[in-house]
């Protein structure tokens, strides 16, 4: 099954370090979980004996410190490079979290038919439209 991928096409973290979080997903019951890249996160505080690896949980309409998990897509074994498309963060590893900031623009690959505005207390990612490049289709957000 294919996962999602995220394409960061003008992120203020791509210039702006401080704006990358590190973090580890937990589900609804405190439990380490699997996360796919392009899920919006509620980025919480550091987690104990932690100096940069915070507590990520599924954003809630509430949530003010949104961030998009967005790890580099990268999977190696002995057969080579797999694709962008078959990787996927696993339960308990530690995932790039980019904190959303408004005027960015992302899009979020095998996420679905038509996307769909997403609102929090602090931001919208906003629905764009869909766009096809080589093989792949992306649903485009813009930060408001």
């Amino acid at each position: 099954m294919a996962q999602r991928f995220v394409r960061t096409d003008n992120m203020s973290a791509t210039k702006v370090p401080s704006l990358i979080k590190s973090a580890k997903y937990f589900d609804a019951k405190g439990a380490a979980a699997k996360i796919d890249n392009g899920e919006f996160v509620s980025i919480g505080a550091l987690l104990t004996g932690e100096r940069e690896v915070h507590k990520a949980t599924t954003a809630a309409a509430t949530d003010t410190y949104i961030g998009l998990v967005c790890t580099p897509e990268l999977e190696y074994d002995e057969k080579g490079y797999h694709g962008i498309d078959t990787y996927g963060n696993i339960a308990d590893q530690v995932i790039r979290v980019f904190v959303l900031q408004k005027g960015d623009i992302f899009s979020i690959g095998n996420e679905g038919a038509a996307g769909a505005d997403k609102a929090f207390a602090s931001l919208t990612a906003k629905f764009i439209g869909t766009e096809t490049v080589g093989r792949y289709s992306y649903n485009v957000y813009e930060v408001q």
